[in-house]
């Protein structure tokens, strides 16, 4: 404050006190007043009074904010969970200031800040890289310039799927009936294993999830029985390599067919299937007429529906090459069982040989 002119007395008044402060310097008068107010808001006025006690009208209400203190604040990630299983999180922030929460900066380790951002109570941040316990720091700076001491929070980042496994009955191959016990073994190294859930199928949508344990006791419908038993088959297993036999069609044929080498060659086994053409000679010449249908009609029933299927899921592989240059000559039901024999002899060598489809 500078006032101009001959000697004068100076009121300062606050809400408290009145002061008195004069000091004259040439032709100048300067008021220095160092008041002792601490933190906070604070209104005064001042007026003047001349030597003959005439007294000037006070001032309007001059307002001070004093502030020497830094914000104060907090930090949570994720709001407060202890996993994240992903680098990106959303911390949520918390700060105070007599003169207002200007901004805020970040760190992942206490050193290396961010820019600073305008103060917001929610902020969007990326964790370091790497599964184990994350710290996020924060800074705030207030309107007087003044920064704050570093706040954190932690989580542990997870983000890798737990790893287990599963038993049917103790690993026996075949079941006799539907009630089974699973045994389970699951691990995880940074969050462990909190719930597991089961299915027939592998379409995971209405199953439940539960807490682990090392034993369940669960009802297996008839295809996980079927599936089950020819996984553990071999010869079902070389079958299902052929396009159009699954777990069923394999499993009967290995029934109907048995041990294969007690057929010489693939000749005696289409015959045996009664898919081999009859044939008698005349004058020295061979004639083929229908098949003769003797042997097993299950196993020939059953190859007419793995031809079947063959046609719709490989449809440009030789099998169904094969029935459609015959189909032409002689129609679908003649073109079937040719097929059907064609197909016999493949499954021949590959349990023969062990071997599985080649197309």
């Amino acid at each position: 404050m500078l006032l101009h002119g001959q000697s004068t007395t100076i009121l300062i008044s606050s809400r408290t006190s009145t002061y008195l402060y004069l000091c004259l310097i040439g032709h100048e008068l300067k008021l220095r007043w160092i008041p002792t107010w601490g933190n906070g808001v604070h209104n005064f006025k001042v007026r003047a009074i001349d030597r003959a006690g005439n007294i000037g009208a006070w001032s309007n209400t001059i307002t001070v904010k004093i502030d020497t203190s830094p914000p104060t604040g907090s930090i949570t990630i994720s709001g407060g969970a202890v996993y994240a299983n992903s680098t990106s999180v959303t911390l949520t922030l918390s700060a105070s200031d007599l003169s207002g929460v200007a901004q805020m900066r970040f760190s992942n380790d206490g050193s290396s800040w961010s820019s600073w951002y305008s103060y917001s109570t929610s902020a969007s941040w990326t964790l370091v890289g790497g599964d184990g316990t994350k710290t996020v720091y924060v800074q705030f700076k207030d309107n007087a310039g003044l920064v704050s001491s570093s706040y954190s929070d932690t989580i542990i980042l997870d983000t890798t799927a737990p790893t287990g496994s599963e038993t049917i009955n103790a690993g026996a191959t075949y079941a006799t009936s539907t009630t089974a016990t699973l045994t389970l073994t699951y691990s995880d190294a940074t969050s462990g294993v909190s719930q597991v859930r089961y299915s027939n199928d592998g379409v995971w949508d209405t199953e439940p999830w539960e807490s682990p344990s090392g034993t369940k006791a669960w009802t297996l419908t008839l295809g996980d029985v079927v599936s089950n038993e020819a996984l553990n088959n071999e010869d079902a297993k070389f079958l299902m390599t052929m396009p159009g036999i699954g777990f069923y069609l394999a499993l009967l044929i290995v029934s109907e067919i048995g041990d294969v080498n007690r057929f010489p060659d693939s000749h005696h086994l289409v015959a045996y299937a009664g898919l081999a053409p009859s044939t008698h000679s005349s004058g020295g010449r061979t004639y083929h007429g229908r098949i003769m249908k003797t042997g097993s009609p299950y196993l020939r029933w059953i190859l007419n529906q793995c031809v079947r299927a063959n046609l719709r899921s490989d449809p440009d592989g030789r099998l169904a090459t094969f029935y459609v240059r015959l189909a032409k000559k002689k129609g679908d039901a003649k073109a079937v069982v040719a097929t059907s024999a064609k197909m016999l002899r493949i499954i021949y060598w590959m349990l023969r040989e062990k071997q599985p489809y080649h197309g």
